[in-house]
């Protein structure tokens, strides 16, 4: 016969066609003198010691994988040999391997098993995996891919761990797919590596998904399964927040940086607090995601310049408490030049939400921000909320909450902000700095304009717009009276709680002067400037 099977190693039961020159005798034969022809057009011919070097198995180096026997030790032999000799891949055949030390994953070793149904990797009350912080490692295609590692105690474990103490030290091009991650306090944790790929990996019961810290840069995240299931007998909630993606930002030295170039997309999170949590990033895109059973807030963002894409993602918050947000960027600090936001076609949803506790999408601090096309229920503050940005457009929304002010415009600084095309249940309430110019289209709904502010010009169709010197109190308090001389007819409603608002001149069709008697300060005037309504 030509054909010699192997009943060990990478290949069980798998024919391998040789020939050799060298005469054999009976017995062993030395691998190194049979030929491995590759069927593939083109492929070179090799022969099997140096093709089944290629894929060393763990079982070579004394590994049971019974689930009692102690694996550390050699699994670990695996991963040094093949480090020694220059790289490769070290094969976890079908099995439970017990661990009670964290593998020391090396540079140009990648680390495969046998599918996630027949392959597991058991840490005993430790981390799973750590990648050894090597001086200025270059990285191709290193990869940890298609078994399961799961831990005997989550708290504070984790399943794979990549950590440098400078940024002298760091990993390129590592890729963390095909995955089932159980049980850790945080499944993986990046802090200092370019050009990672996290993709197709299930994580069970982890507090945190994927932790981003410090300089990670062009990291993807994409087509992800992450269920903390808090209700869960197996998987009991940890002390904290539970959160699916954390990007934050760390000190190296006396040097802070954080994570760049961040795409988080195609993923599902259930039942986190945090569906992504961001304190720190530079340049971060959320598409396409399922954040189902959220139960504080969708996406926080707190730290993020450069570019803000949250696009198609459909947030569902199922909590009775308070702070509820679908999306929060409210706390991003001072606006830079470089901040732009896009909020677009996202499907936010609250229930059993406390009275004014929950608000759709948050927004403040930024250069430009679009927020477009979103559908907004179930939230009992505010649909949209914005304050302290420079250019906004708000367009195309569908916010059907039942609030007071559906959406609320505060503090706006220089710039046009545009509001067009949006359904509502409650108020648009506008009060821009002396600085904004507002333009308010053909907004529909069964709502009224509230708008405070200078430089405001209304070119659509709105059901009602009203000038009023601060936000109401509960619409049941207003009266509306009708001013004369100005065409069309402009409402101006005013408070009992504020006096008795009527008018006392009239400059011109475009200037309105208010005056509040009964106040606390006696007699008050507020001044309104409005370059023009039309269709009002």
């Amino acid at each position: 016969s030509d054909t010699v099977t192997f009943v060990t190693g990478l290949h069980v039961g798998a024919e391998v066609k040789f020939a050799t020159t060298q005469q054999q005798s009976a017995g062993a034969i030395d691998s190194s003198q049979v030929t491995y022809d590759p069927p593939f057009t083109g492929s070179v011919a090799t022969n099997v010691e140096a093709k089944l070097a290629q894929y060393v198995s763990v079982i070579d180096f004394g590994a049971v994988g019974d689930g009692t026997t102690d694996d550390t030790n050699a699994i670990q032999a695996a991963i040094d040999s093949l480090f020694n000799s220059g790289g490769g891949t070290a094969f976890l055949p079908s099995g439970n391997y017990k661990i009670t030390a964290p593998l020391e994953l090396k540079s140009g070793v990648n680390l495969a098993g046998n599918g996630i149904s027949n392959c597991v990797l058991s840490a005993v009350a430790c981390n799973a995996i750590e990648l050894a912080d090597n001086s200025n490692d270059q990285l191709n295609g290193l990869s940890i891919r298609n078994f399961k590692i799961t831990c005997t105690v989550a708290s504070g474990n984790i399943g794979i761990k990549q950590y440098s103490a400078s940024l002298a030290t760091w990993w390129a091009g590592l890729t963390i797919e095909d995955m089932y991650i159980e049980r850790f306090s945080v499944g993986v944790s990046l802090r200092n590596t370019y050009w990672v790929t996290i993709e197709n990996n299930d994580f069970m019961g982890c507090q945190i998904a994927v932790n981003l810290e410090g300089q990670n840069r062009v990291i993807k995240i994409i087509n992800n399964r992450a269920n903390y299931a808090d209700n869960d007998p197996l998987f009991p909630p940890l002390a904290g927040s539970s959160i699916a993606v954390y990007v934050t930002g760390a000190t190296f030295g006396i040097t802070y940086n954080r994570p760049e170039d961040v795409l988080i997309q195609d993923n599902w999170f259930y039942r986190y607090d945090y569906g992504v949590d961001a304190p720190s990033a530079l340049l971060l895109w959320i598409i396409n995601n399922d954040f189902d059973f959220t139960q504080i807030k969708g996406i926080q963002i707190a730290g993020v310049d450069g570019a803000i894409n949250i696009t198609g993602n459909w947030v569902a918050i199922n909590n009775v408490t308070t702070g509820l947000h679908g999306i929060d960027l409210i706390s991003l600090g001072v606006a830079t030049n470089d901040r732009t936001i896009v909020i677009s076609g996202n499907n936010l949803s609250v229930q059993a939400a406390i009275a004014g506790q929950a608000i759709g999408v948050k927004v403040g601090a930024f250069q430009t921000a679009a927020i477009e096309n979103n559908t907004i229920s179930g939230f009992t503050n505010y649909d949209i909320y914005v304050s302290g940005g420079y250019n906004t457009t708000i367009r195309g929304n569908y916010a059907t909450s039942v609030v007071t002010e559906s959406i609320y415009i505060i503090d706006s600084k220089a710039g046009n902000i545009f509001v067009d095309g949006n359904y509502t249940i409650g108020f648009l309430f506008v009060h821009p700095s002396n600085d904004a110019q507002f333009v308010i289209g053909a907004n529909t709904g069964t709502y009224s304009t509230y708008i405070r502010g200078k430089s405001v010009i209304a070119n659509g169709t709105n059901t009602t717009t009203t000038l009023f010197s601060s936000l109401p109190s509960a619409p049941p308090d207003f009266k509306t009276d009708s001013l004369s001389g100005v065409s069309p007819i402009l409402n101006i409603l005013y408070s009992p709680s504020q006096g008795l608002g009527y008018v006392t001149g009239l400059a011109s069709t475009l200037d309105v002067v208010i005056t509040c008697q009964n106040n606390a300060t006696g007699n008050q005037t507020v001044y309104w400037d409005v370059v023009a309504f039309a269709n009002v």
